[in-house]
């Protein structure tokens, strides 16, 4: 006695399914890898203000954005996949850099485009790259760009104590941007106080 659906045919449908799944599930970590690599190369070009090239990798990020979104509409469950979060968050944390450097302000959660939890998870992840961009540019001499960092991560930090969001990680990083803060004022101070009291010349 055959049940139905429980047949070989039906079984051989279901199985391509599953093949199909899996295929789209590795474009997916395929396209997620190659957002993470492409934003770690735009923050190092923006660190060495090579905007161009920054502005090449954000352009790239944001077709394979495209073409990843188009993925995820096909299976719905591929949006659970971790690294493609995780992609959504360096490509906001690389944008926010490129748009700050370029512009002197932050993108909004419509610009971008993305998720809210992801939105803001880029956003105060910024700060620890902000962060290295200001100690390069005290190691310049230019610590009038520091002090303007130090304002902007101020204001993402009051930014995101309004926000006040529930998930746990979120509030995690909340903390973070807060120690970032704390580094950079450290680090102002040394160089204000105790760099001119030792005579250092800036």
């Amino acid at each position: 006695m055959k049940v139905e659906p429980l047949t070989k045919e039906y079984a051989e449908k279901l199985a391509n399914m599953l093949d199909e799944y899996d295929d789209l599930k590795d474009k997916v970590h395929e396209l997620s890898r190659n957002i993470i690599k492409n934003s770690k190369l735009a923050i190092y070009a923006i660190r060495r203000e090579d905007i161009e090239t920054a502005e090449k990798y954000i352009k790239s990020m944001q077709e394979m954005r495209k073409e990843l979104k188009e993925l995820l509409i096909r299976n719905l469950r591929l949006a659970s996949i971790n690294i493609s979060l995780t992609a959504e968050q360096e490509f906001v944390e690389a944008y926010s850099l490129y748009k700050f450097m370029k512009e002197g302000k932050y993108p909004s959660l419509e610009e971008i485009n993305t998720t809210v939890q992801e939105y803001i998870a880029g956003i105060m992840d910024s700060a620890g790259e902000l962060l290295r961009l200001a100690v390069d540019k005290m190691l310049q001499g230019n610590i009038d760009f520091a002090k303007k960092v130090k304002d902007v991560i101020e204001q993402i930090y009051i930014f995101m104590l309004h926000v006040n969001p529930r998930d746990y990680e979120l509030r995690r990083k909340i903390d973070y941007v807060t120690n970032i803060l704390n580094k950079l004022q450290e680090f102002i101070f040394y160089k204000e106080v105790i760099g001119r009291a030792s005579g250092e010349v800036n």
